[in-house]
């Protein structure tokens, strides 16, 4: 039996779906139109402000600020009634989404920018198509002020310029400059020698016992802030698919085990100190 994510209340979560071995999701404008109706219901539900979303061929981003920890019950019931229907229509059983919906909690102002505009330009190749006309993401109803499904009034308040700026932030952007911001996300707050050097002293007072759960935390905690893993396994000194395989049992460790989660706010209070 599956145990709970840990969520933290009005947090601000990104969310990522996929089909399983990257199938297909949505194959017609009726799949697209029945998800958004399932999102909208939920969003109702669960007071849930949608901030940002794009739906694709055979994944989807959502962007959304949660009240209470009820962000697991949102996609539950969104992805039940959405796979029940898409089984439904197209004759097919078995699962049609990839494992658990990856979610990571946005605590940074320029991450939060980035994600929005990531989130919004994957439809149109990053904006390298000039005709930027997608039914199914909220570009245009950020653009246009055109509200159906985002909480527009939540989106300006979370703004730390702007709303006018937002729109030439997201507009006048290359998608160079896209891939750029977002892969360097994880250069926000860390810089790459003063992390080396925490770690360094961390290790000094820890017995081998501990090393395994030190190694497993910081690759969680540093991944979740968005760090990439090319990132992550260069300062540690360790493999691309390693740290992969950590972070996988780490997501595992973190919703069973205290001692882990305990071990991931020592890293956190550490890296974030000045």
């Amino acid at each position: 039996m599956r145990t709970k994510r840990i969520i933290i209340e009005n947090g601000i979560y990104h969310i990522i779906q996929k089909g399983v071995e990257d199938r297909e999701i949505f194959l017609d404008d009726e799949d697209y139109k029945f998800y958004l109706k399932e999102l909208k219901e939920g969003l109702d539900i669960y007071k849930i402000s949608l901030l940002s979303y794009a739906l694709l061929k055979n994944h989807l981003h959502l962007l959304v600020k949660i009240r209470d920890k009820n962000l697991s019950n949102f996609m539950h019931k969104i992805n039940s009634n959405y796979a029940h229907y898409f089984n439904d229509k197209y004759f097919r059983r078995g699962h049609l989404f990839a494992s658990r919906y990856k979610s990571i909690l946005v605590k940074d102002d320029k991450y939060f920018l980035s994600l929005i505009k990531y989130i919004n330009l994957n439809p149109f190749n990053f904006g390298k198509n000039s005709n930027l006309k997608y039914e199914w993401c909220s570009y245009d109803e950020i653009i246009n002020k055109k509200s159906k499904l985002i909480d527009l009034k939540e989106l300006e308040n979370l703004l730390y310029f702007g709303y006018e700026n937002l729109i030439e932030y997201i507009k006048n952007k290359n998608q160079i400059e896209i891939l750029d911001d977002f892969e360097k996300i994880d250069d926000i707050k860390f810089d790459e020698e003063e992390i080396k050097r925490k770690i360094i002293k961390m290790r000094e007072n820890l017995d081998e016992g501990s090393i395994r759960n030190f190694y497993y935390a910081l690759v969680y905690f540093l991944h979740n802030k968005g760090m990439s893993f090319r990132k992550i396994s260069s300062i540690l000194n360790l493999s691309n698919s390693y740290v992969f395989q950590i972070y996988n049992k780490s997501e595992v460790m973190i919703l069973k085990d205290e001692k882990f989660v305990n071990w991931v706010n020592r890293v956190e209070k550490i890296l974030e100190e000045n």
